[in-house]
């Protein structure tokens, strides 16, 4: 069976990076040294033998290794052998006939890492390294730091609010409020109930209890309940309300999941056990619907400056890349791009991975695609 995409939209996908911060970095291609720069000598005619490969899903160090016994030009991968920061940065590299110098370029842009020629000794013969330099290490650290140490300033910030929000009498908000404002008010009262010291226990990890079975909080764990049990349907069926007996065993928890520098960091409300299901349901909007506080309280401090990733423009070294940008329709409009092209329906739907996306879509429109591909490893082929 075939099936018609729009090449653009799969495209989408392999251009936009999703792992690192590099802003400032220079990857260096030597296959375009011109001949005012270098002697005739000094050109490596190897690096324009061209290439044909398709990887699937591996790691960075793999891929160099493959490349080396392809091509026969000795290409080394990270600063050192242990240098697993960047050998096993994960990528898709689906490629037919590229000159070996381009594929290197392609790799390092893609990758956030840093393509160059080597020596080794008296050897006259160059070697060549995708690697990362201190500096372009630092700004990356830097970078998830700073992201870092923001996500828990805001962290601190929305306990604080959600605090004063449930001591406080004088915030309104307008009839028929939704579901979500409902149990962020009901969150802020439970919060509300906490010690002085609560937004330091949050800091540190602490997980905040709120029992059914205490008369102090069995009102609102009702209510939240209550509306939860509405939102779900056994064989289509509405559920019975909870009993008691459910409501004495059912608890939220508040908590922060702080997955650190490289993970997500937020504050998240869970209640459970559902009847029937026996699961908790938990979701984030204890965290976004903090921010809806902002300037409705009295005497709370601005929000913290919020620590994004670098547009796609800037993190790009390279300046003949060229961003390709999923809200926009800019630089969309190449001929290649908006080509139609027909791909067969893989078998297992629900089983195909980033990398044989990428594969098949290369292969279908004659494109070449160098990707990262942080993806591919989440999904577990057995399932169905």
């Amino acid at each position: 069976m075939k099936k018609a995409l729009q090449l653009t939209f799969i495209l989408m996908l392999a251009s936009i990076s999703v792992a690192s911060y590099s802003q400032g970095k220079t990857s260096v291609d030597p296959s375009t040294i011109s001949s005012t720069a270098a002697s005739t000598s000094e050109i490596d005619t190897r690096l324009s033998q061209k290439i044909t490969y398709d990887s699937g899903y591996k790691r960075l160090h793999v891929v160099t290794d493959d490349l080396s016994r392809i091509s026969g030009v000795p290409i080394g991968c990270g600063r050192n052998t242990k240098d697993w920061r960047v050998r096993d940065i994960p990528l898709v590299v689906c490629v037919k006939d590229m000159p070996l110098g381009k594929l290197l370029r392609a790799i390092a842009d893609s990758t956030h890492t840093w393509f160059a020629s080597e020596k080794i000794g008296d050897n006259s013969t160059k070697t060549y390294r995708i690697y990362r330099r201190q500096q372009e290490e630092q700004k990356i650290d830097d970078f998830f730091k700073s992201r870092h140490e923001s996500r828990l300033a805001n962290a601190k910030w929305q306990w604080e609010a959600l605090k004063a929000y449930g001591k406080s009498n004088e915030i309104t908000w307008p009839d028929g409020m939704s579901h979500t404002a409902q149990d962020i008010k009901r969150a802020a009262l439970l919060i509300a109930t906490l010690g002085e010291d609560s937004e330091d226990r949050m800091l540190a990890g602490e997980t905040f209890s709120f029992k059914g079975s205490d008369p102090a909080y069995r009102d609102i764990i009702e209510q939240m309940y209550a509306e939860s049990v509405n939102n779900i349907k056994v064989d289509n069926h509405d559920l019975p309300s909870p009993t008691a007996e459910y409501i004495d065993s059912a608890a939220v928890k508040i908590k922060l999941v702080d997955k650190g520098e490289e993970g997500d960091t937020s504050l998240s409300a869970f209640l459970g056990p559902i009847m029937y299901t026996q699961t908790s349901w938990g979701s984030g909007w204890v965290n976004m619907g903090a921010y809806s506080l902002d300037g409705k309280i009295p005497g709370l401090p601005p929000r913290p400056k919020e620590i994004t990733c670098p547009s796609l423009k800037d993190d790009m070294a390279n300046p003949a890349m060229v961003p390709l940008d999923r809200y926009s329709g800019e630089n969309w409009n190449s001929p290649k791009l908006k080509a139609k092209i027909d791909i067969d329906k893989p078998e297992t739907v629900k089983n195909a991975t980033f990398a044989e996306l990428i594969s098949t879509v290369a292969k279908a429109s004659g494109l070449n695609i160098v990707t990262e591909d942080f993806t591919s490893h989440r999904l577990f082929k057995g399932s169905q």
